[in-house]
């Protein structure tokens, strides 16, 4: 499995039945971890159950991707 085997996460969610909302934190970089130039929050719903987290990336891409386990 290399870097390009990803999909984008609310693709992916969709495929298993999961809904996905995802929303791109605000640019305030003091709130985010040293290494992080970009977040998300990111909340998961499935079958009455929701789960709600942030998700932080060193670069800079349009929304959250998810590494495929093939």
């Amino acid at each position: 499995m290399n870097a390009t085997d990803t999909k984008p996460l609310a693709e992916l969610c969709a495929g298993l039945g999961i809904t996905a909302s995802v929303r791109e934190l605000d640019g305030d970089l003091t709130t985010f971890p040293d290494w992080a130039k970009q977040g998300w929050s990111i909340v998961l719903k499935y079958q009455g159950k929701r789960a709600q987290f942030r998700f932080y990336g060193g670069g800079k891409a349009s929304t959250p991707t998810a590494l495929l386990n093939r």
